[in-house]
């Protein structure tokens, strides 16, 4: 009972009152409450990039903080969001709307939400943080567009991690039109799968009941340049440049894994479908570390065409551990060049210009015989210390999953095991800096 009350009154601390009478809808509806005082909270310092927005949020009775604390950084929770748009949604309409106490303290607020369009009815857990691109979307539903009216010029395409087709693309370009968001840094960034924090809901809910403190400026495509093996190159908008990153194109046009990193790995694994839907696949890596490794697993999630997360349709999983087992060191002119049980070896070498044996890749492979020669363009020559960087392990793994509509893959996490004990997870920024 203690935690459920703790909770309602943490949630108070963040509604809009109700509107007082019944009226005409409109933005006049909203009007300020409150008398802000500069410092009265004490984590809100009076040059933070979101203190005007805080004060206007405190005066228009839109948020409050707790024992002289705003505390910016804290995330919003789902419940927290649905509760705060009903009540925009309730005071906009001008009825006069009172929500009335109910257990859990949030279900009189997704119940007003699910009946008027705001949000969906039922949420997996409500006391979960809610993330940038879920709360615009359901801000985007408590007033018409007539009060989100255009004041910028925002071409389709310009903001660069909003991708087409994605579900809270029109949400957010909706609110970047309008002025309500700007976005972050040089390139308006709008960092979709972070989570929503009190600051940023302050800015957000100011500029959405005060059009005069919204943002006016312009956003243009600004095409992006992304390399790739083989002297390819190609021009993607900036809503596009992730997805390019996530199977194998650089922003650069040469780039390797640093020697030092726990493994290399030579791109996002490409998906191959055959005609009963099951989906094959082969990682080339190798590793530059000392140790011997016991055991290494590619965790690897599947997707379609427009990045949405596939099941195998027959052993209903998606997230797949792919593992190989050892013993595998790193690569040396003694290395025994033979079929191993984890895979082959082979020579990856980037050859622009060069068409004979290059694969749509644009790239030329070739399997290393068991007298440590391989094949190219050029003949038959002998695998040399100046290869050594180029040598890779092709590991490969046949269905997978079933599912025909699987298009990309992603390795999002790598864990090694060591024949001494030791382990080692590669996620984010490690895992990214083994890719070359």
């Amino acid at each position: 009972m203690k935690k459920r009350i703790v909770s309602a009154f943490l949630a108070l601390l963040l509604l809009i009152p109700a509107a007082g009478a019944a009226g005409t809808p409109g933005l006049s509806n909203f009007q300020k409450s409150n008398a802000y005082t500069p410092g009265q909270f004490s984590d809100v310092a009076s040059n933070a990039w979101y203190a005007s927005s805080v004060q206007a949020a405190y005066e228009y009775g839109l948020m409050q903080g707790t024992n002289g604390k705003f505390n910016p950084g804290g995330n919003l929770t789902i419940g927290e969001a649905v509760a705060i748009a009903s009540r925009v949604h309730a005071t906009y309409q001008g009825n006069g709307y009172q929500f009335p106490a109910s257990n859990p303290w949030y279900q009189s607020y997704v119940d007003y939400a699910a009946t008027n369009g705001v949000a969906a009815p039922q949420y997996p857990d409500y006391n979960a943080a809610i993330s940038r691109a879920a709360f615009v979307m359901i801000m985007a539903n408590t007033m018409p567009d007539a009060a989100l009216s255009a004041i910028n010029s925002v071409e389709d395409g310009s903001i660069p991690d909003v991708a087409p087709n994605i579900n809270f693309y029109s949400a957010v370009y909706k609110f970047y039109r309008a002025g309500v968001l700007s976005g972050t840094g040089d390139t308006r960034e709008f960092q979709p799968s972070n989570k929503i924090t009190r600051a940023e809901v302050s800015v957000i809910l100011s500029s959405l009941i005060n059009p005069a403190l919204r943002k006016s400026f312009t956003l243009k495509v600004q095409p992006v340049t992304l390399y790739a093996s083989g002297g390819r190159t190609i021009t993607v908008n900036p809503s596009e440049v992730n997805s390019y990153l996530s199977v194998g194109w650089s922003k650069t046009e040469k780039v390797y894994a640093p020697k030092n990193t726990a493994l290399r790995i030579r791109r996002h694994p490409v998906p191959e479908t055959n005609s009963a839907g099951g989906v094959s696949f082969y990682i080339e890596w190798n590793t530059h570390r000392d140790k011997t490794i016991k055991y290494v697993h590619f965790y690897v999630t599947p997707y379609n065409n427009v990045w949405d997360v596939q099941k195998c349709e027959i052993r209903r999983y998606s997230n797949a551990d792919c593992y190989v087992a050892g013993p595998i060191s790193k690569t040396t002119l003694s290395t025994a060049w033979e079929d191993m049980d984890y895979g082959d070896y082979c020579i990856l070498t980037e050859w622009p210009g060069i068409s004979i044996g290059m694969d749509e890749q644009g790239r030329f492979s070739s399997i290393i015989d068991r007298n440590g020669t391989y094949t190219n363009g050029y003949g038959t020559q002998k695998v040399t210390a100046g290869y050594l960087d180029d040598v890779m392990i092709r590991t490969y793994w046949e269905n997978m999953w079933y599912n025909d509509q699987i298009k990309k893959l992603l390795i999002n996490k790598v864990v090694i095991e060591y024949m001494d004990g030791t382990k080692e997870t590669l996620t984010g920024n490690a895992l990214n800096a083994c890719f070359y």
